[in-house]
């Protein structure tokens, strides 16, 4: 399945942008640091990247660029299988928050990334991942929720709308999610940040959910 939806920019007024070589337009790159060579010792060395491996077939390009910083990279796949495991949150729940933090952060290889995810491994509907990738809110109103407390968490970076903490609870979600929510942000936010310092491009098993180019606004 190919994505051609319109995504509306996200631009910030703050941010310069240029655009990176996926088209999208993105902050500038690291002037001389690349992600590791794959069959490099570095790579080959490093446990995350080996587990991700095994579970894709591949190692994301993003793994490549945090492991330039093993610690870094040490710590989100530690906090990424936290989340997974033991964040309080079923499958739709984990690739809604994903895509919403990558949303939020103009992060078109994690949202390319987690659309593949989402579509192919989560079974999510298909009107549900075009909201997610458009920032527009899921036509469910328990998730539509979780989304909207999210991305409150988000624009008030990190204080608790008292609103949006209601709607949170009233759809069913528990106080003790909200530290789950926490968690998927700041895991998220790692790799999203590592994509804005390297400029990275969607991996070719995650092209057929690129966004569409965007225009800086």
């Amino acid at each position: 399945m190919t994505w051609h939806e319109p995504i509306p920019s996200m631009a910030r007024p703050w941010r310069n942008f240029t655009p990176g070589f996926d088209g999208a337009f993105m902050t500038t790159t690291l002037p001389t640091l690349r992600p590791l060579d794959a069959q490099s010792p570095a790579a080959l060395a490093s446990a995350p990247i080996a587990a991700v491996q095994r579970q894709l077939g591949f190692a994301p390009t993003v793994y490549l660029a945090m492991g330039q910083q093993p610690a870094l990279l040490e710590a989100y796949r530690a906090a990424y299988d936290q989340f997974r495991q033991h964040g309080g949150f079923d499958a739709l729940d984990q690739e809604l928050l994903l895509l919403t933090v990558s949303r939020f952060h103009d992060c078109s290889y994690c949202v390319a990334a987690h659309s593949m995810v989402a579509d192919r491994m989560a079974g999510m509907p298909a009107d549900w991942l075009a909201a997610l990738r458009e920032g527009r809110p899921v036509p469910d109103a328990r998730r539509a929720a979780l989304q909207a407390f999210a991305q409150a968490l988000l624009r008030d970076r990190g204080w608790v709308d008292p609103g949006a903490l209601a709607a949170f609870l009233a759809a069913g979600y528990e106080e003790r999610q909200v530290l789950g929510v926490i968690l998927a942000i700041a895991v998220k936010t790692m790799s999203n940040y590592t994509n804005h310092a390297f400029g990275l491009q969607p991996d070719p098993a995650f092209q057929a959910y690129a966004l569409p180019p965007q225009k800086a606004a």
